[in-house]
């Protein structure tokens, strides 16, 4: 597995709660009885890059449980694809356990669901559909290109509903502002909030001047208006180069054909628009 697909994954990982309160241990599934056998699965779909990351981890008993290597004939399928295992016993640094991933480039024609098959040890398949959202656009001429964090921002946004509604039920919209890093690259940090704006960060890093190592990320949900970002919200946010993007998020735990229960994620992430943060 590429390093970037491992980085995108525990990046996904921190905002499904993968990582800090379960096992990262791990068994083989022929030792274990498929039904005690808890499931997440999750689509990420990164639409300025086109790529499409799938994941799926298996845990005994629960979401803390230890993980599960799946041992022939079980095995997880996607998109047509069996997913690759990253065994968490291999890896240099073991922070989620087992878990199996696949890429792909996205269609032209996004289809409105990917299946996941899981076929369990006693060789019955498991079916768990999750829908794939269309992304939302920020409106890059909705604002100016240089934001005073005094006045705040309000990002209007295209193709925006409010609340997607799904068989799983309904998705979130929201809209993330984040600060880059002297080399430009935008900072990947990240659990999101549950509403509002939130996650409002400064930081410096060790090794370099405060400032210029200082970074903020802040969330706000979207409305009828789109997101805003208030001037009290942006108070502390460091100036400089940054990007705006919206993500459409879904989580749900209608897992199907796991005994112990499991949780099924969808994410879309917008394309990221540049602006300057001032005084």
């Amino acid at each position: 597995m590429g390093f970037q697909r491992v980085e995108r994954f525990l990046g996904f990982a921190v905002l499904a709660g993968l990582t800090g309160c379960g096992s990262v241990d791990t068994i083989n599934s022929d030792e274990v009885d498929s039904n005690v056998i808890w499931g997440r699965y999750g689509i990420t779909h990164y639409s300025e890059t086109q790529v499409i990351d799938f994941s799926a981890q298996f845990r005994v008993g629960g979401s803390t449980g230890t993980t599960v290597r799946l041992a022939a004939p079980s095995r997880v399928r996607v998109a047509g694809s069996e997913m690759e295992v990253f065994d968490g016993d291999a890896s240099r640094v073991n922070l989620v356990g087992t878990f199996y991933s696949h890429s792909i480039t996205a269609p032209s024609e996004i289809p409105e669901d990917y299946t996941f098959y899981w076929t369990r040890d006693d060789e019955r398949q498991v079916e768990n559909k999750i829908p794939l959202f269309v992304a939302v656009s920020v409106d890059a001429d909705s604002f100016p290109a240089e934001i005073s964090r005094r006045e705040g921002l309000v990002v209007a946004l295209r193709d925006f509903e409010a609340s997607p509604a799904t068989a799983l039920g309904e998705a979130r919209v929201t809209c993330v502002l984040k600060s880059r890093n002297l080399s430009g690259r935008d900072l990947e940090s990240e659990p999101e909030g549950e509403g509002g704006a939130t996650g409002n960060n400064s930081e410096s890093s060790p090794g370099g001047e405060e400032e210029e190592a200082r970074e903020s990320r802040l969330e706000a949900t979207a409305g009828a208006e789109g997101c805003r970002f208030t001037a009290e919200q942006m108070s502390n946010f460091v100036t400089g180069s940054a990007s705006v993007h919206t993500v459409v998020s879904l989580s749900s735990s209608q897992v199907s054909g796991h005994g112990k229960g499991g949780t099924l994620s969808s994410r879309t992430v917008g394309p990221k628009v540049s602006l300057k943060i001032v005084e």
